[in-house]
């Protein structure tokens, strides 16, 4: 668990969880789940904006469209 509170419910975080989990729970737990975990790596106690992209998660989308390539 982190230390500080993330706030995920307040913006400017909200409405970045629900755009790249494209509005689906089961993303938005993934999403969270591998921001905390980068987080916790990078030795922030919280969840910072800049952990959800660098957490290494991909959108539906862009995973459709790689698997369109292939």
């Amino acid at each position: 668990p982190l230390r500080e509170a993330s706030n995920l419910a307040a913006e400017p975080l909200a409405s970045q969880i629900l755009a790249l989990s494209e509005g689906t729970i089961g993303e938005a737990s993934i999403l969270i789940n591998m921001a905390a975990e980068y987080a916790l790596k990078s030795g922030d106690e919280k969840i910072p904006s800049d952990s959800l992209k660098k957490s290494g998660y991909i959108p539906p989308e862009d995973r459709k469209k790689v698997a369109a390539r292939i």
